[in-house]
């Protein structure tokens, strides 16, 4: 049969170890079983890392990098690491002692076993581990070596891009001499940003200060603040100036709200001879009673506690009918201020103030505010006589006065009243305090003048509400009958 080329072979069904190959060496064929040959790259040929026994140190010109040699005398366990056996962990002494157990299971090891100091091989894993005062930590591994050291240096790499950079100057930027495509300048003396240059032009630039903080119209002030005299004048502090640890000026263009009181009153009210008063106590802030009640007032104060954007007053005082009373805390009422024998119009208040804060910023000037910021609250007592207007033909003295005493409380003898209508026979009655004087207008539904229509009364004297003896102007409709559903307003 003629040779044939390693091409034109059959191919070979599935190979087995009892198939026999053919092995060349030095011009003389050889046949070999194919069991040979694996047993040969089996012992010749590593694909990881290899476990010897050595009985001394292990010598650097044998085994390779990650492989593990484990002296049987000392308990030493060596890993080759860049070239050189290191000896990397160490299994403890026999000993009857605590500590020296060498233990060995599937998995992790149990926190509650062992003893400090001893060891646990895992052995689905090759991990060694050792019990400490924290617990078990990982100190070996089998399958995993220590850190290899620094690989070989790399080849150095392509020169980056320039950067671009951020210029400064008193004046600005030349397109032809300052800086190039890319850069940004700014303008210390006129705080204008110019950039990015662009095709070699800097273009017009923007004012990133756009207001010119003049304080005290000298634009230096700032400077000569800091250089001069080191530190803020004191009746600067807290109004909206101040300066850091770095020796910067802050301006502080807010102002905290000033907290407000809230005022609380009771009122005793007594006649003109010392008995209670129709209605004897009242706590309303604004509160309007007859001539001649003789009233005592019990005043305090509260406050709510400041929110993060309130303040309290400075100094922590309060003014008015509190001035010099001590401070209370927040919620917590003031002591209380008592009052007697009040018998005229009277109004009392609590006032918190604060100097002002922040700063003033009018166009291109920026200046301290002055005085203070107040907040308060304010109870009044105002004293009144009466007035009414009826329909009848005739009232007696003992009507006058009940009607009188029941009637609205009056500051003038303006008044207005709607939807009037005359009985059948009766007259229309405007009656009212006399010290308030005669009026001197009456207009109808708005337009028509209607003085003439009426006629002043002799005038009479009754006991109003606070047992006061008080004169009455009395006016009345010169007709019976005279008016329907119309609209009065005397002045």
């Amino acid at each position: 049969m003629p040779d044939k080329k390693i091409t034109e072979l059959q191919v070979a069904p599935p190979i087995t170890g009892d198939d026999i190959g053919i092995l060349v060496n030095n011009g003389t064929d050889y046949q070999y079983a194919f069991s040979q040959l694996l047993s040969y790259i089996s012992q010749n040929i590593a694909t990881g890392c290899n476990v010897t026994f050595v009985s001394t140190v292990p010598q650097n010109n044998t085994g390779k990098n990650s492989d593990v040699a484990i002296n049987i005398t000392t308990g030493a366990f060596y890993q080759k690491q860049v070239n050189n056996w290191i000896n990397t962990y160490t299994l403890p002494a026999s000993s009857t002692s605590n500590g020296s157990g060498i233990t060995y299971g599937l998995g992790e090891p149990n926190a509650s076993s062992g003893q400090i100091n001893d060891t646990y091989i895992n052995t689905a894993n090759g991990r060694f581990y050792q019990k400490a005062t924290a617990g078990w930590q990982q100190v070996f591994s089998m399958l995993n070596g220590p850190t290899g050291g620094p690989g070989p240096k790399g080849d150095t790499g392509l020169p980056g891009l320039n950067g671009k950079s951020l210029l400064n100057g008193l004046l600005d930027p030349s397109n032809q001499a300052t800086g190039v495509d890319g850069d940004f300048y700014i303008n210390t003396s006129t705080y204008t940003l110019f950039g990015p240059k662009r095709n070699s032009d800097w273009g017009s630039g923007t004012v990133i200060v756009p207001i010119d903080f003049d304080l005290k119209a000298d634009k230096t002030y700032v400077d000569r603040l800091i250089e001069d005299s080191g530190f803020i004048k004191s009746d600067d502090i807290d109004q909206g100036l101040t300066i850091t640890s770095e020796k910067k000026i802050k301006l502080d263009l807010e102002s905290k709200s000033l907290i407000t009181p809230t005022l609380s009153v009771t009122w005793l009210l007594h006649k003109a001879d010392g008995s209670d008063y129709m209605n004897p106590v009242s706590s309303l802030k604004a509160l309007t009673v007859d001539k001649g009640v003789k009233a005592d007032l019990a005043a305090k104060y509260n406050y709510p506690a400041p929110s993060p954007v309130q303040s309290l007053p400075q100094p922590q005082t309060a003014g008015g009918l509190f001035a010099g009373t001590p401070f209370p805390a927040a919620n917590t009422p003031s002591g209380t201020v008592p009052l007697n024998n009040i018998v005229a119009d009277s109004t009392y208040n609590v006032t918190f103030a604060k100097p002002k804060s922040g700063l003033i910023v009018a166009g291109s000037q920026v200046a301290f505010p002055t005085g203070n910021d107040t907040t308060s609250d304010s109870a009044s007592i105002a004293f009144r006589g009466r007035g009414f207007l009826i329909s009848a033909a005739d009232l007696t003295l003992q009507q006058i006065q009940e009607n009188y005493n029941a009637g609205a409380f009056q500051a003038s003898r303006a008044r207005t009243f709607n939807s009037v209508t005359a009985g059948v026979g009766n007259f229309i009655w405007y009656i009212y305090d006399a010290a308030l004087g005669e009026y001197t207008s009456i207009i109808l539904n708005g337009v028509e003048a209607y003085f003439t229509a009426f006629a002043f009364q002799s005038r009479v004297t009754i006991v109003n509400n606070a047992g006061v003896n008080t004169s009455l102007i009395i006016g009345r409709s010169n007709a019976p009958n005279a008016f329907t559903n119309v609209s009065l307003a005397f002045s």
